[in-house]
């Protein structure tokens, strides 16, 4: 979690320093590729790096001298890299098409893990999920995945200065950097995907006591409430009060903003503000962020309510879980489904697309 606070904060700044705020879209709009992983998806990208590797090796077998020395320079330094990057994005592609509500159902935990519970001491990862997959053990040719790995190789050819240690060095900087950006660039942009946390850990009790318990002391819901205070204090209670009761110092910021910041800075807030510098627009994902927040916060109060009126009633503990908690939970579920929505479309529709270098891909040199 200090790593993501540290990541947010850096992006930040980049983004004060630049006057832009391009890394911060575009990060926000491919978070969803890593965010969506499944096991389905990592098995598939690891078959496709199987196979990939065997055509490799065939080619390789089939070279020598110059040519295996020119292949496999290539192959190390360009080929391997970019396949990666096409196979980690293309495996959860298709994924997402095959099975979206699948996919779906892996992004609240999916983003609790890259951002809760990953650092720089976890073990980087070339496809993500690969490394604690079964499949890595059983197929030929793909090893080299595990980090593992390639620190034990890397040790022992500095170890024994034998040849290579330079150039292998150097593919393993090309092959982990982008994976190490990427999750940087997700734990960077995490504030804009912050609303999954109203569906973490919603998962049925056994019964009444275990789901109030839940409600009340759990660790993740103790994060949501936290959330909701800033929702509630931050993102409400504060903008309208220097809204209303400054005027005057609002139109110079106003006018500070207009002359300082992009447009695009000036409607990303919008995500999370209804007072933005052109005034007030409410639009119901402020809504449904405001009442989540207020819902998760009266859960946590009848929870605590109930429980101490079940320590003058213990049978009642034992009854099943409530099922207006569990309709109270579902409608939190989907109106933060909703505000994920909304966020993606603005995201994506703020993004200026064409400032992206094209890519040209040409089959025939005459084409």
């Amino acid at each position: 979690m200090l790593e993501t606070a540290v990541a947010v904060g850096i992006s930040i700044w980049l983004a004060w320093h630049r006057h832009s705020l391009r890394h911060v879209e575009v990060g926000a709009c491919l978070a969803p590729l890593l965010l969506l992983r499944t096991e389905r998806s990592t098995e598939l990208a690891l078959r496709w790096m199987a196979g990939f590797m065997r055509l490799a090796k065939a080619e390789r077998d089939r070279l020598d001298g110059l040519q295996l020395i020119a292949f496999l320079f290539t192959f190390a330094l360009a080929g391997v890299p970019l396949v990666l990057v096409v196979v980690r994005g293309a495996s959860i592609a298709v994924t997402v098409i095959q099975h979206p509500f699948l996919c779906l159902r892996e992004l609240p935990s999916n983003w609790r893990r890259v951002v809760l519970a990953t650092d720089f001491f976890c073990t980087p990862e070339l496809i993500p999920g690969a490394e604690q997959h079964p499949l890595l053990k059983t197929l030929e040719l793909v090893d080299w995945l595990r980090f593992n790995v390639w620190r034990s190789s890397i040790k022992e050819r500095v170890t024994t200065h034998s040849t290579g240690g330079a150039m292998q060095v150097a593919v393993a900087v090309l092959i982990y950097l982008p994976a190490v950006l990427y999750r940087f660039s997700v734990k960077a942009t995490s504030i804009i995907y912050l609303p999954l946390l109203f569906i973490i850990a919603d998962h049925p009790s056994g019964n009444l006591r275990l789901q109030l318990r839940d409600l009340a002391f759990s660790e993740i819901e103790k994060l949501k409430r936290l959330y909701s205070a800033f929702v509630i204090f931050c993102l409400n209670i504060i903008p309208a009060t220097v809204y209303f009761l400054l005027r005057a110092w609002w139109r110079e910021l106003v006018a500070w903003a207009q002359d300082h910041i992009p447009q695009t800075a000036i409607r990303l807030p919008s995500l999370f503000l209804f007072t933005i510098p052109n005034g007030i627009e409410l639009d119901g994902w402020h809504i449904a962020r405001t009442v989540n927040s207020i819902l998760t916060i009266g859960l946590w109060i009848f929870a605590k309510e109930k429980l101490n009126h079940m320590e003058e009633q213990p049978a009642i503990a034992a009854d099943a879980p409530s099922k207006g908690i569990a309709a109270w939970l579902a409608v939190r579920r989907v109106l933060t489904v909703y505000i994920i929505g909304c966020t993606i479309y603005i995201l994506v529709t703020t993004v200026d697309w064409r400032a992206i270098p094209p890519i040209h891909v040409r089959w025939l040199p005459w084409s």
